[in-house]
């Protein structure tokens, strides 16, 4: 979750980026009502035992692997699609 975060210098002021966007519009009334009552049902706690870094386990796998002197195997290629289905065949087919 924390990768998805960004350092200071990477965030930048949206009014110099885009100065077409609108500014001082926030949401009233039933707009702002109806925008927290969403939140609010969208929210819960916030575990964060439930995550963790498969990326990173298999990375430190991998380099552990090669320093002790093992062959690292590449990952296989995806395999070739079968059966593939013409589209405009099958909506010209349904057409008929």
């Amino acid at each position: 979750m924390l990768q998805t975060l960004h350092w200071a210098d990477e965030v930048r002021d949206p009014g110099k980026e885009l100065p077409e966007l609108p500014s001082g519009r926030a949401g009233r009334g039933k707009e702002l009502q109806m925008a927290l009552q969403l939140i609010e049902a969208l929210s819960g706690d916030w575990e964060p035992a439930r995550y963790h870094d498969t990326y990173q386990e298999q990375v430190r796998e991998l380099v552990k692997a090669k320093a002790e002197g093992q062959e690292v195997a590449l990952a296989e290629e995806a395999p070739t699609a079968t059966n593939v289905v013409d589209l405009m065949q099958a909506l010209q087919s349904s057409l008929d």
